[in-house]
């Protein structure tokens, strides 16, 4: 009756809302010494927070051990389940909390995770459509270890990460009866993200020209290095552009496009604004072979200060020399 106990304590708990077991729960036992191994079951997974579904989880599945007194392991795992605790609490159930067989789940899980050798391939993979949901059908009996993917939620308000589950096929209901039919909801810790307000502003510096001012800039927005949004900043929108990061966690950079003939651009951050200014008011000049544009009014000081320096440069070589005579 051991490997009874060992399926009622482990197994139904998995069937049914986890709040309506306790660890010293009474449940149903059962003799899985009459299942028919040589039937087909399904697994559904419901990937479900609340009454939101999770679409695009990834999930597999392992075939791990039989459901067999003591649940011996499955040829390809046998290495792996001896070396944990897996014999000894299908051995002496009356001693394995759920709590243990959660442990002994994410121990497993953890090997096939880092697995490299290409020896562990589950036996199904799937991705929950748009109710959340993952079905596989014509299973073999069998003790399945179920390793959902991390998740990250759609809008990215949150983060979702899945415990390993143990599901058999065939289950077991509240009064003791094999169902073939499993039904899940995987457990989930979800780590909920910090939203972050983003802003784009325009400012003009232009009295002086302020009647030509453009009637619109066009501003591409970069999210972590690539193209994200392009918006338009005018009058009509206070030239300026909100956005919300739900995750918290991006990069954002920002660039005016197609710069009007005639101005200057600034960026500046401060926290989460980015402000964009156009300047104009003084005359830039274009020199004729380089093409580099400049403000007329720091060109000549510049050359002359480079002047200068190779004025001095000269002088000091000319009397080293004299010296050197």
């Amino acid at each position: 009756m051991a490997c009874a106990v060992m399926l009622a304590a482990t197994f139904i708990p998995l069937i049914v809302p986890s709040s309506a077991w306790a660890e010293d729960s009474s449940l149903p036992m059962v003799d899985v010494s009459t299942v028919d191994e040589s039937r087909t079951g399904s697994l559904t997974l419901a990937y479900v927070d609340g009454e939101q579904a999770l679409p695009g989880v990834q999930a597999q599945a392992y075939c791990i051990a039989r459901v067999a007194h003591k649940y011996p392991a499955q040829e390809k795992y046998e290495d792996l389940l001896s070396s944990t605790r897996w014999a000894e609490f299908a051995s002496h159930t009356s001693l394995a909390t759920r709590s243990d067989w959660d442990a002994v789940a994410k121990t497993i899980a953890d090997y096939l995770i880092a697995d490299t050798s290409g020896m562990y391939v589950p036996e199904y993979t799937g991705q929950a459509d748009n109710a959340g949901t993952i079905r596989w059908n014509n299973m073999p009996a069998c003790i399945y270890l179920v390793v959902t993917r991390n998740y990250t939620a759609d809008d990215e308000s949150a983060d979702y990460i899945f415990t390993p589950l143990l599901a058999s096929i065939p289950s077991a209901n509240e009064q003791g009866e094999f169902i073939y039919s499993t039904v899940v909801e995987p457990k989930f810790s979800r780590v909920n993200h910090t939203p972050k307000n983003y802003k784009v502003v325009k400012l003009w510096d232009d009295t002086s020209v302020r009647a030509t001012r453009p009637q619109s800039v066009d501003v591409d927005i970069y999210r972590d290095g690539k193209i994200w949004r392009q918006v338009q900043l005018s009058g009509s929108n206070e030239w300026m552009y909100e956005w919300k990061d739900l995750s918290g966690e991006h990069d954002f950079t920002v660039v005016e496009r197609n710069l009007p003939e005639g101005y200057t651009v600034t960026n500046t951050i401060n926290g989460g604004t980015f402000t964009i200014t156009n300047s104009s008011g003084y005359t830039v000049k274009r020199l004729a072979k380089s093409g580099f544009a400049a403000p007329g009014w720091w060109i000549l000081p510049g050359f002359v200060a480079l002047g200068t320096v190779a004025f001095i440069a000269l002088v000091a070589l000319g009397n080293r020399r004299e010296e050197d005579q």
